[in-house]
């Protein structure tokens, strides 16, 4: 750990948190005035701007030798720090001995009720996603307008900051508060903040879940959040993380530990999704409930259980496979007037994207189609933005579907991407397949070409073209930016998934 020694103006690094004790820290929101740790280097305290600086002579004032402030106290240059800094950031705020918050938003000259939630909640502070852990972890935190004046301590605001956030006073005030707290509960926390990187949505939960990962910045929110997901399944026995969903309805779902004994006996991840064993009611037209050991809380008439669906209704045998209904309808209440205890227990796997391949009536291995093909993953900051053929693809599901199948009629799919990053460049995949020899084959093809054409023309182009002619034609020509080549890399992959014939396609950036 590193920080600023705030009598010798110059930074300072141990081994350990405890040896700076004790210590302030800073918490704010980031602007284009930050001072970095090569910028500190250089030119030292001097250097300090108002926010830093003001952070500096305040924690000198209160006697504080030692202050930590993210932007200069970090070497973001080096992955092992960042990654290091960021697993233990909880615990850095969590044993300081004061946490000042900076609002750079909200002026103390006006005259502000500054416990009014409508008020003081207009802050940007209150909607970022980092600055979550930084009011949870602290015991004590203290809130200072842009002219470093006082508007109150966590223990002041707790009411206006509890309307704010959602979060309870008890998980505000007391130290280990939030343990109390379900996943779910957790999660809602989170749900409507914001974050510059979309990894750091995952990132800056990994204190409050109390779980250590590696960040790999550059692996997509969506990716990010799963790993998190992952390992909280991994080392929680707390399945309101199934009851969770991003809006305030999860903010009142709690773990309890049941008089029935309905705790899930299995609760795992597995490479086609979320495996649990426990009590299951079964419904017609193949919907089944599965029963958890969460409830709303105050109402303690039974527990919640999560609505699914069975890909293959009626098939005999332990495990059944499902998929989660619409989000509308997957969180019911369970009667407790039946006997819970009574309730047969089966062995359910969740089928996550793959259950997509849902297939009832119309599975992916017909002796009359081509498989389908599942764009699997598509890394950030790529977007599909157009496809070809339209009419078999699933833009919903990221599926094109089965076609005929005829031998030697060469079949292919398009798929026309931008990239955020180099918005003056499109990228173009083109999957030929047909059926030869009595088996499916495959050939890709990749190229980047530039925006002015519209997505729409490039996907007719490549639609229309042959192989050898995709390779000559000028509209995909290489294409060099400002910011560097633009490329990507793809992955294509055939073979069986839950015993059904198809293709996935992974797309990432190159070198990845």
């Amino acid at each position: 750990m590193r920080c600023i020694d705030t009598i010798l103006k110059q930074l300072v690094q141990k081994t350990a948190c405890a040896s700076f004790k004790p210590y302030a820290i800073l918490s704010h929101t980031w602007d284009n005035t930050e001072i970095t740790f090569q910028d500190f280097n250089e030119a030292g305290l001097y250097g300090c701007r108002d926010k830093a600086g003001g952070a500096i002579d305040l924690a000198r004032e209160q006697k504080f030798r030692y202050l930590w402030v993210d932007t200069c106290c970090i070497d973001k240059t080096s992955s092992s720090e960042l990654s290091e800094a960021i697993n233990s950031m909880f615990e850095w705020y969590r044993n300081a001995e004061a946490c000042y918050v900076y609002l750079s938003d909200y002026s103390s000259s006006h005259d502000y009720n500054r416990k009014a939630p409508s008020v003081l909640g207009q802050s940007r502070w209150f909607r970022r996603s980092w600055t979550l852990q930084e009011l949870i972890a602290p015991n004590h935190v203290a809130f200072y307008s842009r002219e470093w004046k006082s508007i109150g301590t966590k223990a002041e605001l707790c009411q206006t900051i509890a309307g704010i956030t959602g979060i309870s006073t008890g998980v505000l005030m007391e130290p280990d508060g939030y343990k109390v707290a379900s996943t779910a509960q957790r999660m809602s926390w989170a749900a409507s903040r914001e974050a510059t990187r979309g990894e750091d949505h995952a990132y800056s939960l990994f204190g409050i879940f109390e779980i250590n990962m590696t960040p790999l910045y550059g692996e997509g929110a969506e990716r990010a959040f799963r790993r998190l997901q992952e390992e909280i399944i991994r080392t929680s026995t707390d399945d309101s993380i199934l009851a969770w969903l991003p809006s305030e309805e999860a903010s009142g779902v709690v773990h309890f530990v049941s008089k029935w004994a309905l705790e899930l006996d299995h609760f795992s991840m597995t490479p086609r999704g979320l495996q649990i064993e426990g009590p299951v009611i079964e419904e017609e037209g193949g919907t089944m409930v599965i029963v958890l050991s969460s409830r709303y809380v105050g109402d303690f008439r039974g527990p919640l259980g999560i609505k699914v669906e069975a890909l293959y209704p009626g098939k005999p045998g332990r495990l059944a496979l499902c998929q989660r209904q619409a989000r509308a309808t997957q969180l019911v209440p369970v009667n407790s007037s039946a006997s819970l205890a009574k309730l047969e227990r089966r062995r359910i796997c969740i089928l996550e994207s793959s259950a997509i391949l849902e297939g009832r009536g119309r599975g992916l291995k017909t002796k009359s189609g081509l498989p389908r093909m599942w764009i699997r993953t598509v890394a950030e900051p790529l977007q599909i933005v157009e496809v070809g053929p339209r009419e078999v693809y699933n833009w919903e599901l990221r599926i094109f579907e089965a076609s005929t199948r005829a031998s030697n009629v060469l079949r292919r799919r398009v798929l026309v991407l931008s990239d955020k990053h180099h918005p003056d460049v499109r990228h173009v995949v083109v999957a030929f397949i047909q059926v030869a020899g009595g088996g499916v084959q495959a050939n890709l093809i990749t190229y980047p070409t530039p925006s002015a054409r519209s997505a729409d023309e490039v996907a007719g182009a490549a639609m229309a073209a042959n192989c050898s002619e995709l390779r000559d034609a000028d509209i995909f020509k290489v294409v060099r930016t400002a910011q560097g080549d633009s490329r990507i890399q793809v992955k294509m992959q055939h073979g069986l998934m839950l015993g059904e014939e198809i293709f996935t396609i992974d797309i990432d950036l190159w070198g990845r």
